[in-house]
Parts: structure tokens; sequence; C-alpha cells
């Protein structure tokens, strides 16, 4: 029988404790027990996790009142919260209620960490708003923004720079990853495995959405970004140039293609050259024969696309498919122009000669 009366969530502090409480979008680890008001245990984590259950403050999901109290609490710290059935919004402490009983969750806080920002999701990056900010939208890759920045071992400066190329301004990686995340006059605390940084967005370039845009607008804007990737490639600014020619396939994307207006196929092909010759450069073989592919999908006669995914499937030892798609590029160029603008220019006639330029 599920009760269906309301009993305000109260919380009673069984231990106390010193310490710091957690960001508003950290994570936190805790015990937890569940139990009646009789002293009927119905679970207790510490028995099947032992090491404790990790929750996203930022969740959703979980009782709403109980994440509030989570974020005062401190580690060491041990509470009971009590609550009626009609708090339980979540899954995670869903019961049914006998008569006249309510729940009482005990909260053990055994650690808490910021935010994981690491792209590839393995902690590496840990960000934890100290002050919230209070714009809506928020910064992008290749656009401008002023940061305060101070580490471990370096006084607070303010930096203007634009994201992508911090490394020429002095704005480490992760703090760029971290500025992605930031809304305007936010701090926060990023924590890397060698670094710590406090980090303030101060201002940043503000850019028309897409949705706002027509189509003119977008391809006006995808042509400047490509010469800005264009020159970033010139400078040897890879990682840059990778950004640009991402944002240009991002904005054709947002275009419906037609079949009258030529500029989306031939903007489209441009971008996945281009980013297929990036990944060359940066030694990421299998980017680099998807995007040859994407293109030769449309395009089978493509001479730098099928020179390009010939380079890309030779490093990765697929020489067969790099020497087929040499072969073709004899034949639809004969004077091979793609091999000849190369750094080792050599006359390919044959297929012999292919093999053995291919793997040597």
């Amino acid at each position: 029988m599920s009760c269906t009366h309301y009993t305000p969530l109260t919380k009673t502090v069984v231990l106390s404790a010193v310490g710091k409480p957690p960001p508003i979008n950290g994570t936190v680890k805790i015990h937890i027990k569940q139990m009646l008001t009789d002293g009927t245990i119905l679970s207790d984590s510490i028995h099947n996790n032992p090491r404790g259950h990790e929750i996203d403050l930022t969740n959703t999901h979980v009782l709403s009142s109980l994440i509030d109290e989570l974020m005062i609490m401190v580690p060491g710290e041990i509470a009971q919260f009590r609550c009626g059935q009609e708090d339980m919004v979540s899954g995670l402490f869903s019961v049914d209620l006998p008569p006249g009983q309510d729940l009482i969750i005990e909260v053990e806080m055994l650690d808490w960490f910021g935010q994981d920002i690491s792209p590839e999701q393995n902690k590496s990056l840990r960000k934890s708003i100290t002050e919230e900010g209070n714009s809506r939208g928020k910064p992008c890759w290749t656009g401008k923004c002023s940061l305060s920045i101070k580490s471990d071992s370096s006084p607070a400066k303010e930096i203007l720079c634009r994201l992508g190329d911090g490394e020429t301004y002095g704005v480490p990686c992760p703090v760029e990853v971290c500025a992605l995340t930031m809304t305007r006059n936010e701090t926060c605390l990023l924590e890397t495995p060698d670094t710590k940084y406090t980090v303030k967005l101060l201002s940043f370039e503000k850019e028309k959405p897409l949705y706002k845009m027509a189509t003119e607008e977008v391809f006006t804007c995808v042509q400047e970004l490509k010469i800005r990737g264009n020159n970033a490639y010139k400078a040897e600014k890879m990682r840059l140039a990778k950004l640009y020619y991402e944002r240009c396939m991002t904005y054709i994307d947002s275009v419906v293609k037609s079949e009258q207006d030529e500029r989306y196929s031939e903007l489209l092909i441009a971008c996945n050259l281009n980013l297929a010759q990036v990944y060359l450069k940066t030694e990421d073989y299998p980017a680099a024969v998807s995007h040859c592919t994407t293109v030769l999908w449309t395009q089978p006669k493509c001479v730098k696309a099928l020179y390009r995914r010939a380079v890309a499937n030779n490093k990765l030892c697929n020489h067969g498919e790099a020497v087929t798609d040499l072969t073709a590029v004899l034949q639809h160029d004969p004077e091979n122009k793609e091999r000849a603008n190369s750094s080792k220019p050599c006359a390919l006639t044959n297929r012999k000669e292919l093999t053995k330029t291919l793997i040597s």
C-alpha cells in the first residue's frame, strides 16, 4: 500500500564534519541507507557498492529536495532525511511505504568531484563552479573570448584569445575546453592531472544563431571560415585549421541541399578534402580515409580524394587499397598533378612502381 500523505523533507545531522560543500555542477560520492521510521532497513548501498554511490548534482531525475541538501553537505558528514511518498519522484528512492510509515534516507558524504568536462569523459578535466555566470550563450571554437586565468604557479592574468588557437596567446588547451562550457562572468576551478586553474570568463564573441541566418548568410560565413582555415593550415596550426573546417561543415549541414545550388556540393567537397589533408598532417589516418570516402561517394573521379585516401591507407598498411586508388589517379589524371605537387614527386607509370613507392 502506497502512502498518500505528504511529509516535508527534514534533515537531522547524525555526524557533523568540517570542509567545503560540493560545487553546484559537481558529483558527490555517498553511501545511502533507506529505512522506515520504525527502524526497518530497506537497503544499504555499503553492501552492494562499498566504494560509494555517485550522484550528479545536475541530474533533474533525482529527488530535488535531496539534491538541495547534498549541495550543503561536506565530506565526512552523515545526515538523515525524512520524507513521504510524494517526495520520491525518482526511481532511485521510490518505494511503497506501509501505512503510518515515512522513509528515512541516511546519507554519508564520502567525497565530491567537479564536473567531468574532458572530451573523452575520462575524468581528466574536472570543473567546479565557484560563481555562476549571467548569460545564456556560451563561447564556441574559433570565437574570440576574454579570460582571467590563474594557476598554481602563476598569478591571475587577463587574456584575449581565439579559442582553438590558445597556445598562441598562452592559454592552455584544458582552459580552452573549459571556456566552452562557461557563461559570461562565471568563475570556476579547473583541475587537471598536473595543474589547478581558476578561470573566469569575462566576455566572448557572440554569433548569430544558425536558425536565424538566411542561406546567403550561411554561405558567406562558410567562405570566411574556409579562408581562415586555409590560413591556419598554411601557418601549420593544424588544430585551429581542423576546427575552422569542422565549423564549415556545421554551417553547410544547416543548409537544405538544392540541386540548383552547386555551391552546396562544392563547399562540402572542399571542406572534406581539407579535413582529410589536416588529418594526414596530424597522422589521424582513419579520419582521413573517412573524409576522402565521403567525397568519392559523389565524385568517384576526384583525384585529390583518391590520392589522399591512398596515402592514408598506405600508412594504415592497407597497401592493396592504396595501390587501387593510385592506379585510379593515373587513369583519371595521366599527368599526375596531385602526386607532382607532393613533397616527394615521383613519376608513377605502372602498378609495380605504384606498389614499390607506397610500401617503401
